[in-house]
């Protein structure tokens, strides 16, 4: 079975709420540029996994 990237990159799901929680405060434009370098720098640039771990439309900056 294959490790999950989250699991892989030593991602909680602490940091997960934590991220999630903190992108929620910033708005318009910013805020997909704020969730494109999360997933560039958390999720090894994978948008799909970004969709599914944080329930967002694709993340393209």
């Amino acid at each position: 079975m294959k490790t999950s990237t989250l699991v892989r990159n030593g991602i909680s799901t602490e940091i997960v709420d934590l991220i999630s929680r903190l992108v929620d405060l910033i708005s318009g434009s910013e805020r997909r540029c704020a969730m494109g370098d999360v997933t560039l720098s958390l999720l090894d640039g994978k948008h799909r996994i970004a969709e599914n771990v944080f329930s967002l439309e694709p993340v393209y900056c």
